[in-house]
Parts: C-alpha cells; structure tokens; sequence
C-alpha cells in the first residue's frame, strides 16, 4: 500500500505553496444536458477543499453521483460520497502512471484510496486530473471512484480532468 502522499500546485507565475490552498472551496454541479452528452461521466456534483490538519495539507473532496446506466448498475446514483486526501509535491517513482508530474500538488487517499494531482491553479478556477479517487459512504475504505468509466466497461475507469470553480466555504461543508 502506498502511503506516500503530495502537494504542489502550477499557477502562470510558479509554484503555489500549500497556504494558498488553505480554506480555498472548489466546487461544480453539471447540468443534466451537460451528463446526457457524456454518458461515461459518474460524476453530478463534486467538491474539493484544502485545510491543515497536523501540520499537513489534506483535501476534503465530495462527490455526488450522476445519474447514468453506470451508476445505478452499482447503485450510486445520486448519493454522496467523501474522503479526506493527504497532500504533498508528487516525486516520480516506480508505480505511478506516467501522467503524474514532477512537483505538483497531488493528493492521495488512504488504503490505496487513488489520487488527484492539481493540473492548474489559476483566480478562480481549479482544474485537478485522476484516474479515479476513491470516496466512500462511511463504510470503510471506499464505496466507489470519481472519474468517468471506460465507454462499454464500467468496472475502468480513463483518466478524467474536473475544472472547478472559487465557491463560498459553505458550499464545501
């Protein structure tokens, strides 16, 4: 199990520092003509804040699944799912998908719970790519994945890019 975990993030001018994700909410809704042309996505509504927890930066991510063939198959659809990520500037090494780049904040579950790596950072929008994070109902480890299936296989999940958008705290609580 990998317990290694990362944070670094690219903003147009360098490197952003775990404080400037502090409180920072993150959120997007898709509207239901937006899933109708994506059948593959699983996700309806997702939520991602940053905090210090014991001198480390975690990120509290939030999915509320989508209503498609896929999620009602396992029987996700429409509920919410969470996890708490531990943060860290991501360093190459064997195992990790060659999409993940040197340096930049990447966030990873616990009980090989998957990861996101923070793609940019830019005023008010962040844009986080994975390959599927795993967040759970309370039960456990992880109940299912954020990131959108495989066309015709909904046990593989694609690497899948979310851009959010700046919200108020409340929106992530």
């Amino acid at each position: 199990m990998r317990s290694i975990i990362f944070t670094s993030a690219l903003l147009a001018a360098g490197a952003a520092t775990a404080q400037e994700f502090q409180g920072e909410c993150w959120a997007r809704d898709y509207s239901a003509a937006h899933l109708a042309s994506q059948p593959e996505q699983t996700v309806a509504k997702l939520r991602v804040s940053f905090r210090q927890w014991e001198g480390s930066t975690v990120a509290d991510i939030r999915a509320t699944m989508a209503d498609t063939a896929y999620t009602r198959a396992d029987e996700t659809a429409g509920k919410t799912y969470s996890n708490v990520l531990f943060c860290g500037p991501h360093q190459a090494g064997a195992g990790w998908p060659d999409w993940l780049e040197d340096g930049r904040m990447t966030c990873q579950g616990e009980c090989d719970g998957g990861f996101f790596q923070v793609v940019s950072l830019e005023p008010g929008a962040l844009t986080i790519r994975t390959q599927g994070v795993a967040v759970t109902d309370g039960m456990g480890c992880g109940s299912t994945l954020v990131a959108d299936v495989m066309p015709g296989d909904g046990n593989r999940y694609v690497l899948t890019t979310y851009r959010l958008e700046s919200a108020p705290p409340q929106v992530c609580q």
